[in-house]
């Protein structure tokens, strides 16, 4: 069970690798894009907004399909294992 879990582990420290490496190259890859909305005349507390509001939107997102696949998970593994 411990060698299991220890998977589990691994497996969940890789995911977040690569989603702070995803996040990460789409930050660079906007930089062009704010530097854009900055030189038109966008305020810094709007742009720092728009990136807190979209952050906070892939959050509850992410969050919510995650509630909701763990509420699900039961009953299709469970099925799965009998068959």
């Amino acid at each position: 069970m411990k060698v299991l879990m220890g998977m589990g582990a691994l497996v969940l420290l890789m995911a977040c690798a690569n989603a702070a490496s995803l996040l990460l190259v789409r930050a660079a890859a906007r930089v062009r894009e704010m530097s854009i909305r900055y030189a038109l005349g966008a305020k810094r507390q709007r742009i720092v907004q728009q990136l807190m509001v979209e952050g906070l939107l892939l959050g509850l997102g992410g969050g919510g399909l995650g509630l909701l696949l763990a509420q699900r998970w039961p009953r299709c593994s469970s099925a799965a294992f009998r068959a």
